[in-house]
C-alpha cells in the first residue's frame, strides 16, 4: 500500500510539473495552428503597452494582440507574448506570409 501510495504522489508531482512548464510545438507547425492550441491549453495573448516595433500598418503579422515586434527585413522574424497565470512566454516565428513557429521561450515566472 506504501509503494503504491509513494507510486501515485510521484505521478501527481510529475504531471504538475509538466503542465506548468512552456507549451512546445512540432517542428513546422504555423503560427495560427500554435496560436489555436494555446487558447485551447489556456494561455491569454500578453499585450505589450506599446505597439509592435518594427510594425508597418499594413503588416498583417502586427494585427494579433500578442505581437511585441516583426521585422521588416530579412526572414521575416516575429515575437508574441503570452501568458498563462504568472508565467510569461515568447514564442519567435519565421517568415512574411506563413508564419512558422521557430522557438518557445520562458521569460518571466519560469518553473
Amino acid at each position: 500500500m506504501r509503494a503504491t501510495l509513494t507510486c501515485c504522489m510521484v505521478l501527481l508531482a510529475t504531471a504538475a510539473i509538466a503542465a506548468e512548464r512552456a507549451p512546445s510545438f512540432p517542428k513546422r507547425t504555423n503560427y495560427s495552428s500554435a496560436r489555436s492550441s494555446l487558447i485551447t491549453l489556456g494561455w491569454k495573448p500578453a499585450p505589450t503597452e506599446a505597439p509592435p516595433n518594427e510594425c508597418a500598418k499594413y503588416d498583417s503579422r502586427c494585427e494579433y494582440p500578442e505581437t511585441e515586434s516583426c521585422s521588416g527585413t530579412g526572414r521575416g522574424f516575429c515575437t508574441y507574448q503570452w501568458r498563462r497565470g504568472e508565467m510569461l512566454i515568447e514564442i519567435l516565428t519565421e517568415g512574411d506570409d506563413r508564419q512558422i513557429v521557430t522557438s518557445v521561450s520562458c521569460v518571466a515566472n519560469c518553473r
